[in-house]
C-alpha cells in the first residue's frame, strides 16, 4: 500500500475525475488473482499452487497471475505489480529503490511480518490498498507498528523509509530525498488533478503528461516545465 500511494497516478479515466488516485487498481480487482498474493512458504508450495489451477483450467500461464507481487514468470526476480506508472522518471526510481531496499530487508530477516496472523494480515493489507488506492497520500492506513493502531500514509511511509535507509545504502542508495520530495511535491494523481484545474481540458492535459515524462530524460535535464500546460508552452 506505501508503494501505491507513492505511485498513484491514475486518477482519471474516461475522460472524468474518478475521485480515487489510482482508478487503475480498481478496475484490477475485477480480474481473478489478483491483490496480495497468498502467504506461501516455499517456490515448492508456489509450484503446487500453480499445478493445480494449470490442471483445473483455471488459468494459462503464470503470466496469468495478477498479484501485486509474484515470482516473474521469465526472470528469476520477484516482479512488483501494486504501483502506477510514475510520470516522472525520477519518481520511479525512488519507488524502485525502495522495492529493492523491501525485497533485501524481507530476505534477511530486517523486515518482520508484524503480530498478526497470515489471514489478518491479508484483511489489513486489502483495506489498506483500497485506502490508498482512493486517497493515495491523504490515506490512513492500518498500522501495526503504531501503539493507535493506525497512522497517516505519510507518516508510515517515511517511518517505512527511515527504516530501510541502512539496507539503501549497502548497494548505494539514498531513499530520504527522493521520498519526500514525492511526499511534499504529490504523486502523479496529485499533479494531473491540478495540471487538469490549470489546463483547462484533456488535450492540453495530455500534452502537459508528455513533457512532465520528459523531464529528466535524454539532453533535457530540467527539473520542471517551463510552461504550465502545452507543448507549445512548454517552449
Amino acid at each position: 500500500p506505501h508503494l501505491l500511494a507513492l505511485s498513484a497516478s491514475s486518477p482519471i479515466y474516461e475522460s472524468d475525475d474518478t475521485l480515487y488516485a489510482s482508478y487503475r487498481a480498481i478496475l484490477a480487482q475485477r480480474l481473478p488473482y489478483t491483490g496480495a498474493p497468498p502467504a506461501l512458504a516455499s517456490d515448492a508450495e508456489y509450484r503446487a499452487l500453480l499445478d493445480r489451477l494449470f490442471a483445473s483450467g483455471a488459468i494459462e500461464d503464470e503470466w496469468t497471475l495478477y498479484w501485486n507481487i509474484r515470482p516473474h514468470p521469465e526472470y528469476p526476480t520477484l516482479e512488483f505489480r501494486v504501483t502506477d506508472v510514475c510520470p516522472r522518471v525520477e519518481d520511479a526510481a525512488t519507488i524502485a529503490l525502495l522495492v529493492r531496499s523491501i525485497v533485501v530487508g524481507a530476505a534477511t530477516g530486517r523486515i518482520e511480518n508484524g503480530v498478526a496472523s497470515d489471514a489478518a494480515q491479508d484483511a489489513l493489507l486489502a483495506s489498506n490498498q483500497w485506502h490508498a488506492a482512493r486517497f493515495g497520500l491523504d490515506a490512513v492506513f492500518n498500522d501495526l507498528g503504531v501503539d493507535s493502531g493506525h497512522a497517516p500514509a505519510r507518516d508510515a511511509i517515511r517511518r517505512l523509509r527511515d527504516n530501510l535507509q541502512p539496507i539503501a545504502e549497502e548497494f548505494g542508495g539514498e531513499l530520504g530525498q527522493g521520498v519526500e520530495t514525492i511526499l511534499e511535491r504529490g504523486n502523479g494523481a496529485d499533479r494531473i488533478r491540478a495540471a487538469a484545474d490549470r489546463c483547462g481540458g484533456l488535450t492540453a492535459l495530455v500534452d502537459w503528461l508528455a513533457d512532465e515524462s520528459l523531464l529528466g530524460t535524454g539532453l533535457d535535464r530540467r527539473g520542471d516545465q517551463r510552461k504550465d500546460c502545452g507543448r507549445e508552452d512548454a517552449g
